[in-house]
């Protein structure tokens, strides 16, 4: 709140009368003035219009920025301030921005992009030392080789069949480093981990060939046929 201090003339209906500087004090909400951080009182400098109108000194603007077209005053910047800001960050209804997309046209298009991300390529349920995965043979990717597992504070796991699934076996193949090539999985004896007959929405325990994927750090599911779509076989991990 300001309140104005100075001479000034008024004509019968209280307006200002030729133009003058003039001085507001700023004062709260009961009248009383606002000091600064020295228990000085705080004025800001105004200018006494011809039409009866204060007008508040509101500075110069910076080098090189202007408001939007139309704006003038404190109002004009306020209002231009608001706009940039609502286009910066969108609107609850922006399309999700692509992940690699360095350009993206809001911050929510953005965000939503790196959530759907997320969500897509991990999709995990965690409970104590029990994990959930999604094993998706991508068919655009690889129609044989499912997604990474990572088997490392695990030893036994179960799955999931899918709905669909093109007649063909399954075995698991695994790796040494996270997104490293799958290789088939061989125990001591030089016995492989076996192909297993599968159908569609039944779960299958690994239990006899356990010992195989012992310390074997990362794992895939291996279709001995191409897949004709994307597969999703859930698999269940348990330490």
């Amino acid at each position: 709140m300001a309140r104005a201090k100075g001479d000034t003339q008024f004509t019968e209906e209280g307006k200002i009368i030729g133009k003058q500087q003039l001085y507001a004090l700023l004062v709260d909400a009961e009248g009383e003035p606002i000091l600064d951080a020295n228990d000085n009182t705080q004025v800001i400098e105004v200018m006494a219009g011809e039409d009866g109108k204060l007008l508040i000194n509101d500075g110069v603007d910076a080098t090189g920025v202007s408001p939007l077209s139309g704006a003038s005053g404190i109002r004009g910047w306020l209002s231009s301030i608001y706009k940039f800001i609502t286009e910066v960050l969108g609107a609850k209804n922006d399309a999700a921005a692509t992940v690699g997309d360095v350009t993206p046209s809001s911050v929510v298009a953005l965000l939503k992009g790196i959530l759907t991300k997320i969500l897509g390529t991990l999709n995990v349920q965690v409970s104590g030392s029990n994990l959930a995965v999604d094993a998706t043979i991508d068919v655009s990717a690889n129609a044989k080789v499912s997604s990474e597992i990572d088997f490392r504070n695990f030893k036994y796991l179960s799955f999931l069949m899918p709905a669909a699934w093109d007649s063909a076996t399954l075995t698991i193949y695994g790796s040494a480093v996270a997104g490293g090539t799958k290789v088939a999985i061989t125990n001591d004896a030089g016995v492989a981990f076996p192909l297993m007959t599968v159908a569609v929405d039944k779960i299958y325990s690994v239990d006899v060939h356990a010992l195989k994927l012992a310390g074997v750090h990362y794992l895939a599911l291996v279709s001995s046929a191409d897949q004709t779509a994307d597969r999703t076989i859930k698999v269940m991990l348990k330490a």
